[in-house]
């Protein structure tokens, strides 16, 4: 270990219970022992779609509420987000059903916004995948700017948090853009660590209070977790966040490549250290498979995306949604081309109905029960 490499603060706080989530999240930002003064300020919680808080999809509307009550009232407080789509306001919707809209009502300093209808301005970048995208100009308008990602696992890029949560930062299509441009998780992976360079958020703190395991990021299982993190880097917070679920470094791809910058003992752990919750990772969990040549990748380990009929309801969200127009309507019935698809998982991701299902051959079956087993 480099005596000489910067120390970077943790805070890890034990919260059980949404009830005691103002003093959890109090407490964990006052350990890092920085100032919140600010007129204007941005919060970007987690808010994937129109899921319920109970679903552990989005970021708790409780949570929200506390990191608010961290701010005095003359601080104008903008929360903001862009869901998986654009398509008839979905953001709005999302906003409604995971009961954060409501939040301004409660404060008066507080306006509860969809980056989808916000005014943006083009970003000349030194990164190849993000040079000219465009952003919400709130983002270089604020003081702060305050990430609020959600604890889950995510069938691809196997645990989503503080540095994926920033790509809903890049509103409607152009998430749709994105995957397009990217054509695997490692090039994904690498387009957020640049598009968290480009937002530079102030400070990360996340709600692992209720997260999600399984095939998260929105199908997955909810899970009790009962913890709260913060860091002023979202890639520390996130090393620590996905080692307490049970992933080790390389194993999250924005972790893996952050290393130059940000390694394992680099961090300082304040407060509840050495926290360990078990959890059941995604049944598309790669690992090892990245350091096999493609076609072998492809063949022999990577399950595919199917739409089951019977829980399909033909609300064409991932029809309208594909980054490549992979999946075809033949009137009757959605399927998904294959040879078409490039692995983005877009439509697992924003289908309301949990209809687009993971399936594979033997092999494919095989080595990914022979995984799980070698990561229990």
């Amino acid at each position: 270990m480099d005596p000489f490499r910067m120390k970077i603060k943790v805070s890890v706080i034990k919260c059980e219970s949404y009830k005691n989530i103002k003093k959890a999240v109090a407490l964990a930002v006052e350990q890092l022992g920085i100032s919140l003064e600010a007129k204007k300020v941005l919060i970007k919680p987690n808010v994937l779609g129109p899921y319920r808080p109970e679903q552990a999809v989005t970021t708790h509307p409780d949570f929200i509420r506390a990191v608010c009550e961290l701010f005095d009232k003359d601080t104008l407080i903008y929360i903001c987000d862009s869901s998986g789509t654009d398509l008839g306001g979905y953001t709005k919707k999302a906003l409604e059903i995971s009961e954060i809209k409501p939040i301004e009502k409660e404060f008066d300093n507080v306006k509860v916004m969809s980056f989808d209808s916000q005014e943006l301005e083009k970003i000349d970048s030194d990164s190849k995948l993000l040079n000219g995208i465009f952003i919400p100009k709130l983002l270089k308008e604020v003081d702060l700017i305050i990430n609020l990602p959600k604890l889950k696992t995510h069938t691809f890029t196997q645990y989503t948090g503080a540095v994926k949560n920033l790509f809903g930062c890049i509103p409607g299509t152009g998430k749709a853009r994105m995957h397009k441009k990217c054509e695997n998780a490692e090039i994904f992976a690498k387009m957020l660590l640049d598009l968290h360079d480009i937002v530079k958020p102030n400070l990360s703190i996340m709600d692992g209070v209720l997260g999600m395991e399984g095939n998260g990021p929105n199908i997955g299982d909810p899970k009790w977790f009962g913890v709260v993190l913060a860091s002023e880097n979202a890639v520390a917070l996130d090393m620590e966040a996905s080692r307490i679920i049970g992933f080790k470094p390389g194993e999250v791809l924005t972790n893996r490549y952050a290393l130059d910058l940000v390694k394992p003992d680099d961090l300082v752990i304040l407060g509840d250290k050495g926290l360990n919750r078990s959890c059941k990772k995604p049944i598309f969990a790669k690992n090892f498979s990245y350091y096999l040549p493609k076609f072998i990748r492809r063949s022999l380990y990577e399950l595919e995306l199917n739409i089951d009929v019977d829980k399909c309801k033909r609300c064409k969200i991932c029809y309208k949604s594909c980054p490549v127009n992979a999946i075809d309507d033949n009137g009757k019935r959605l399927k998904i081309n294959h040879k078409k698809c490039i692995g983005c998982h877009c439509c697992h991701e924003l289908c309301p109905y949990g209809a687009v299902e993971f399936k594979g051959g033997f092999l494919r079956v095989v080595v990914n029960k022979v995984q799980t087993w070698l990561r229990k």
